[in-house]
């Protein structure tokens, strides 16, 4: 640790934590000046980087949202961790992988002006690069995914983004969202790259 500038360095087997939102890798860089840290996993991803955030599910119950990645930067100022690397998320919406995460956390609050902060919400998550999505009877690939917190939206975009459904079919377009609350899917599609649709037929 470093008083002069702020930064301590934790190393085997670290654990960083606030409320229920928990960081642990092999080593962890903490700036408390600028608040903000850089979580490292090993170089052989035998250990990785790997953190807990909390979300609210359709019911208002608070949910864990679990990712791992080989490194986590995380800047208090703009709300925003970046995971790198062979990244998986899963939360109570479905499993998560990609090339490069960004989560983006909603404003820690207070219940009443003497209490301690609320543990920090996920607002939405930015998944880019050889993006899959796995969710019960339903998978989704792409190249960019969006997801929204608020109303359990997905924006599928990039790369002739693809949303299979084990009853509708195959749905492909420029842009595809979809809804974990309920069971729509919304194609764009352009002259360039027009929507198709494989509906599965039952005999």
């Amino acid at each position: 640790a470093h008083q002069e500038n702020g930064v301590a360095l934790y190393s085997g087997g670290s654990r960083l934590w606030q409320g229920a939102n928990i960081v642990e890798a092999p080593t962890i860089e903490f700036n408390r000046e600028n608040r903000s840290l850089v979580a490292q996993g090993s170089p052989q991803a035998a250990a990785p980087v790997s953190s807990v955030f909390v979300q609210k599910d359709q019911s208002g119950k608070i949910t864990p949202v679990n990712i791992h990645a080989r490194k986590l930067t995380y800047v208090d100022a703009d709300r925003r961790a970046r995971y790198e690397g062979g990244v998986t998320a899963r939360t109570a919406e479905g499993f998560l992988s990609a090339d490069h995460v960004d989560i983006y956390l909603k404003q820690s609050g207070t219940a009443a002006p003497t209490s301690q902060p609320t543990p920090s919400q996920l607002d939405r998550i930015v998944a880019m690069g050889n993006v899959v999505l796995t969710q019960p009877g339903r998978r989704g690939i792409g190249e960019q995914l969006t997801y929204y917190q608020d109303d359990g939206r997905f924006v599928l975009t990039g790369g002739s983004p693809t949303v299979s459904d084990v009853e509708h079919g195959t749905v492909r377009g420029t842009s595809l969202t979809f809804f974990s609350k309920d069971d729509r899917v919304l194609v764009e599609g352009s002259n360039a790259a027009p929507t198709v649709t494989h509906t599965r037929v039952t005999k």
